[in-house]
């Protein structure tokens, strides 16, 4: 039986952690740089910016914050001296940051789906604040040290028990989000879950809370046996990463949706629509550039609805009114 304690092992197990974060911050990185286009349509303009993009941005960025630091730390050699208190500081505060606010991107596509219904809002306020409150915790009591001939060495002790209890929480948090939407979308949806926008979320919505809470709860198991410092984190790193990912990818999914005719008005505090000049024969309502022959005629319609319906208040009203 292998002996999880021994210095061997834990040395073993330490190198292939550090090849799996090196591994895992190229895949960020990677998908950092694939969408700055993206980023950079809102930062010169081209979109426009409105507030659930501040959640996004900021998860994308101290997710590259704790990559950076985390490639600082692994990559310096152990002969020079680190501020390692200051250094697990900031992996703390960028790390689980990052996985709070991609709890608040599920969050607030959740409220969306549910047309920002109050009790939906007030449950995940609620749950939301709950969550925060043990990511402070767990920054509070982060213990580092350097270690002579080794590099900085965690107190592990000290961040265990509310690293798991944070995994733990999130993870009830993603079985929520997918209960939440499954029974809106799927159950309750009807007729309604056959729009494109619909079927986005719900199709997009069921994989990402899934693949997060199957991620979470492999992070769980494997915190739970602490069979040594390194094994009991090894999955807390693709935990950290995956929901970032997924929460990125379905808020960027949304704001592209082109099909304005499929979303609610509830839902549109996701969607920010490029700039589009106005066509100059004085008809407004309509863009040129851009659009699909489908999505033109669905606009024309609704303007012409749009006008009938208000010249039939007009004659109810000089017929009604008294001479």
């Amino acid at each position: 039986m292998v002996d999880w304690k021994s210095p061997a092992v834990i040395l073993a197990n330490g190198r292939i952690v550090v090849n799996m974060i090196h591994v895992i911050a190229g895949v960020y990185l990677y998908n950092f740089v694939a969408h700055l286009d993206f980023d950079f349509d809102f930062i010169l303009g081209r979109r426009k910016f409105k507030w659930p993009l501040i959640v996004y941005f900021a998860n994308r960025y101290f997710m590259l914050g704790f990559y950076i630091v985390m490639l600082i730390l692994h990559n310096n050699p152990s002969d020079r001296h680190l501020n390692c208190q200051l250094i697990y500081d900031f992996l703390h505060i960028f790390g689980e940051f990052s996985r709070g606010l991609a709890s608040l991107s599920f969050a607030l596509r959740t409220i969306a789906v549910w047309s920002q219904n109050r009790f939906v809002i007030a449950g995940l306020c609620l749950m939301t604040l709950g969550q925060w409150g043990i990511i402070a915790n767990g920054i509070r009591a982060s213990s580092a040290s350097w270690l002579e001939g080794y590099g900085c060495f965690p107190s592990f002790d000290s961040t265990w028990y509310w690293t798991l209890v944070l995994f733990i929480y999130t993870v009830v948090f993603d079985f929520v989000f997918l209960v939440l939407n499954a029974y809106k979308l799927g159950i309750r949806g009807g007729a309604r879950s056959k729009s494109g926008f619909a079927n986005l979320i719900f199709k997009q919505g069921l994989i990402f809370y899934m693949i997060a809470f199957l991620v979470d709860l492999l992070a769980i198991i494997f915190l739970a046996m602490n069979l040594n410092l390194v094994m009991a984190t090894i999955m807390t790193m693709p935990a950290e990463l995956i929901p970032t990912l997924i929460a990125g990818h379905a808020f960027r999914s949304l704001t592209m949706f082109s099909t304005p005719t499929d979303m609610s008005t509830q839902s549109s505090l996701f969607f920010a629509k490029s700039h589009s000049r106005r066509p100059s024969n004085g008809v407004s309502g309509v863009s040129i550039q851009g659009r699909t022959q489908r999505t033109k005629a669905i606009e024309i319609e609704m303007k012409t609805s749009t006008l009938t319906e208000t010249e039939s208040q007009g004659d109810s009203q000089h017929f009604g009114s008294k001479p």
